[in-house]
């Protein structure tokens, strides 16, 4: 489990723009989804969510609720 906030942040970006995102075993994986999960009980997700949002708008990606795009 990742709880370094700028390697999160990081690999959300990554991911938002299709980009190989890390593995645990030292692989790569490109992983298609609408949308990145980050759970309630992570210690600190509040600010693993505040850092996410901060980088993927920094890097002009837009963010908005679901029910938005639903």
């Amino acid at each position: 489990m990742l709880t370094d906030l700028h390697e999160v942040a990081s690999r959300a970006v990554r991911f938002a723009y299709g980009e190989p995102i890390p593995t645990a075993d030292g692989g790569e994986v490109v992983v298609q989804a609408d949308t990145p999960c980050i759970h309630g009980d992570t210690p600190g997700a509040a600010q693993l969510v505040a850092a996410v949002r901060a980088a993927l708008e920094e890097a002009h990606v837009r963010v908005q609720p679901m029910a938005a795009w639903l």
